[in-house]
């Protein structure tokens, strides 16, 4: 599907009007800059100054260091509008994971030091989180080059980074949740809850490249079979509502054929796990990218952003994942990619067998991992979190179960009535 013109450019300007906006706030027309007062202001008042600045996909941040104390660097980071579509919601969820991550697990991730809304002379700054800075480089930076894994780095470090990693996925799914969407904070000695539905990666792209609001829906989903009904429901809208979601009645044919396909495989799916859950916590946003790294060892010292983490079904988390590749886009893969990944999710999960023998764990997450992996739930899923490039996904999928996509009853009244004509079904 194509993003729709007129909602890109919008939030093209909402994003340059607020780094203009930013701007203001780190000059440096007095000793020190509003940014650096702000800061300062969460730890005593201690004289501190911005030594980085840097962007990621979201965020806006801002490396500080403080004069006196000696203490480890922290960063202020912005969601961007324009980029992010719900910041305040972002901020919220991602507060609550990470200190549900810090206080239930032994996952590295930074210490979160304050969070909120900007307020008086700082209001324009908007929503923020101050956390420890982790010092360290980027796995993908680390790992590789030009989209190749960097000369002498082995099978072994391989090995060494995806243990690590399955000790991370191991980890959380320990945890059990019975509902599906975002954690909420204990408050008054109560303990961690479901408080909302999911805030997710799909919700924010869809929105920022097409305008339309998909985070319509605010309570917790109960079942695996709610949860993707609604994923379906949202693929539904982007296709229909979009007025540029497709170019010509060939583009919306292939289209509406991936949506019954969908729709004919939850269905399948629903009828094959037990929907009542329990749910695990899973992390859209997972990549090499948002990973930091001793560059010497490859020892993981954070995982970053987690903004677009949420309760989902366990078939998430169980899920074979793209980052074992350097491009981590499954929807962008060649057909060579697609036989790399196939050599890679095997490695991955004779580490995972190899960690849940060594925890005393049985075999039932790398079960799964390698039956998603054979009968094409990966794609499925894969599609089924992907605001426009389902399609492509899709494409794949049939590729590796060798199954066409298929064709709806109604196709010739569906597409004739996006375009105004009949068209005839396509053999």
């Amino acid at each position: 599907m194509h993003a729709n013109t007129a909602a890109r450019e919008s939030n093209i300007r909402v994003r340059a009007k607020w780094q203009e906006e930013l701007a203001l706030f780190n000059g440096h027309n007095r000793q020190r800059s509003d940014v650096e007062e702000f800061v300062s202001g969460f730890h005593k008042g201690e004289p501190c100054r911005v030594i980085e600045r840097f962007e990621g996909a979201f965020n806006h941040c801002f490396r500080l260091r403080f004069n006196l104390s000696h203490d480890v660097d922290w960063l202020l980071r912005f969601p961007i509008p324009g980029d992010v579509m719900y910041p305040a919601e972002k901020i919220d969820h991602e507060v609550a994971t990470m200190e549900f991550i810090r206080e239930k697990t032994s996952i590295p991730i930074p210490k979160v030091i304050a969070s909120g809304r900007a307020e008086g002379c700082f209001a324009g700054l908007g929503h923020f989180i101050i956390m420890e800075f982790v010092d360290g480089e980027r796995l993908d930076e680390a790992l590789y080059e030009n989209d190749e894994i960097k000369p002498g780095i082995g099978q072994p470090t391989l090995d060494f980074i995806y243990k690590q990693m399955a000790q991370i996925y191991l980890e959380l799914f320990e945890h059990d949740f019975d509902q599906i969407g975002g954690l909420s904070m204990p408050v008054g000695g109560g303990s961690w809850h479901i408080r909302s539905a999911p805030l997710t990666l799909k919700m924010n792209e869809g929105q920022r490249l097409t305008g339309i609001n998909l985070n319509d829906h605010r309570e917790p989903y109960t079942t695996t079979e709610a949860y993707l009904d609604s994923l379906v429901g949202q693929h539904t809208r982007l296709l229909c509502e979009n007025p540029e979601s497709v170019s010509n009645e060939d583009e919306y044919f292939e289209e509406y054929c991936c949506l019954q396909t969908i729709k004919t495989l939850t269905r399948q799916i629903v009828g094959s796990v037990d929907c009542q859950g329990p749910f695990k916590l899973f992390l859209d946003d997972i990549r090499f990218g948002n990973i930091l790294v001793d560059p010497k060892t490859f020892v993981i010292k954070a995982l970053i952003d987690w903004e677009f983490c949420y309760t989902a079904p366990r078939e998430f988390l169980n899920s074979p994942p793209p980052w074992l590749l350097p491009n981590p886009d499954p929807w962008d893969w060649s057909s060579e990619e697609r036989v790399a990944f196939k050599v890679q999710v095997s490695s991955f999960i004779k580490v995972l067998q190899d960690e849940e023998s060594r925890l005393g764990k049985d075999h039932g997450f790398s079960h799964q991992m390698r039956s998603q992996h054979e009968n094409g739930t990966f794609w499925y899923l894969q599609a089924m979190r992907e605001p426009l490039c389902c399609l492509e996904l899709m494409q794949s999928w049939s590729a590796e179960v060798d199954q066409p996509l298929e064709t709806p009853l109604d196709i010739t009244e569906f597409v004739g009535k996006r375009f105004r004509t009949q068209v005839a079904p396509k053999n």
